[in-house]
């Protein structure tokens, strides 16, 4: 793989700051809106495929202005579609960071498996050899969560 051992520890003034930036960008674009899933089901969208339709729409629209009703407002047509390529251009950006974070937690998730399957065969190993009750049953409850976390897993 293309890591070395991930270890860091995010400063809470440095992860208060990454969230003011996210609030900031946030702020910076008050037109965002929430959908509920019942509307984004009834709504027609562009998808890969249709935005070439779009596209050309607006082109033929921009060059044959004359052919259209003349309540169509052209001006909010033009705004919409570039709004909307501007849009797909910041995600692609939150894509690369969202990405980024998502192959780190993964590989860092891994690490830490690693070292929970460790740390948890060695608890085994010395409840086994002590009369620890506590340490006895914090094992149980964990062999339990393993019961029921590849239980879930095969649903």
């Amino acid at each position: 793989m293309g890591y070395g051992n991930i270890s860091f520890v995010l400063d809470p003034e440095v992860k208060a700051a990454i969230k003011l930036k996210f609030d900031g960008l946030k702020a910076d674009m008050p037109f965002l809106i929430t959908l509920t899933s019942e509307e984004r089901k009834k709504l027609r969208t562009i998808g890969p495929n249709r935005l070439s339709y779009v596209t050309e729409v607006n082109l033929t629209s921009n060059s044959h202005s004359p052919a259209l009703a003349a309540d169509f407002n052209l001006a909010e047509f033009n705004k919409d579609k570039t709004g909307y390529t501007d849009l797909a251009e910041l995600r692609t950006w939150a894509e690369q960071l969202m990405e980024s974070i998502d192959n780190t937690m993964m590989a860092l998730g891994a690490e830490l498996m690693k070292q929970t399957d460790t740390a948890y065969g060695y608890l085994k190993i010395h409840a086994k050899k002590t009369n620890d009750q506590n340490l006895d049953s914090a094992v149980k409850r964990i062999a339990d969560m393993l019961k029921r976390a590849k239980t879930e897993e095969k649903k």
